[in-house]
């Protein structure tokens, strides 16, 4: 049902390359991401890179790319961060509304924050939230 999983965030250089690397390993599903605003062709931020090594998450090469509607349409399931990222999707394809959720949305419709330029201490709660957030959706849709 769910075979092309998109994870979208801001810049896709933190969070939706780390919960895309989860969600893969997780599930076996083909898992990419996005970002609204992304820094096209960077890596993966380093400190977030670091954080998910050092709990045993190898993360691929990486490439921010920007969000675009085809997409949007090619994927299966959306799964973003923050209530604005679903907001800013529906507005730009309405029709992907119905498959745009909340990454944490079976832990309470908790939304990740944006650990970018904040302390390292933020990047280790955003992956420990994003653990707990990608471990639920694998229970549903493996």
């Amino acid at each position: 049902m769910f075979e092309r999983i998109l994870v979208v965030c801001d810049g896709n250089i933190c969070r939706s390359p780390t919960a895309a690397a989860m969600l893969a390993r997780e599930t076996g599903k083909q898992v990419s991401s996005a970002g609204l605003v992304a820094l096209v062709d960077h890596d993966m931020d380093a400190t977030a890179r670091a954080v998910a090594e050092e709990n045993g998450l190898m993360c691929p090469t990486h490439q921010a790319r920007k969000l675009t509607r085809e997409l949007c349409r090619e994927a299966d399931l959306i799964l973003v961060m923050e209530t604005r990222h679903w907001d800013r999707i529906a507005a730009m394809a309405p029709e992907v509304s119905g498959k745009t959720f909340l990454l944490g949305k079976w832990v309470n419709d908790q939304e990740i924050p944006d650990p970018y330029k904040r302390s390292r201490e933020v990047y280790e709660k955003a992956y420990e939230m994003m653990v707990g957030a990608t471990a639920a959706w694998a229970r549903r849709i493996v």
